[in-house]
């Protein structure tokens, strides 16, 4: 599957993450990205989850622009991870699921 999505206890079940969402560069503008998401969202909310949660590296313009575009927006988390030696700092985006 080319995304996955996850259920984190500590939010409470009604918040659904998807955990990854990535395309090949030659795949990104053809609406696949979109339909990923679309299907992502549909799995989430079969689930029973009310609102969905995605971290963003803070670098990747790119995908903030794509999950903006799709009405999500930073709620204010931050985390910040080492990825072999080096930090990645990634931005939680959410919204409600409609």
């Amino acid at each position: 599957m080319p995304f996955s999505t996850q259920w984190i206890p500590s939010a409470g079940p009604q918040v659904g993450e998807v955990t990854s969402l990535y395309l090949r560069e030659g795949y990104v503008g053809s609406g696949i990205g979109r339909l990923l998401w679309e299907a992502a969202l549909a799995q989430l909310r079969e689930s029973g989850h009310t609102s969905v949660r995605v971290w963003v590296l803070e670098t990747n313009s790119r995908g903030r622009t794509f999950y903006e575009r799709r009405g999500l927006s930073p709620d204010g988390a931050v985390k910040t991870e080492m990825l072999r030696g080096s930090p990645l700092t990634e931005v939680r985006y959410g919204c409600p699921l409609a």
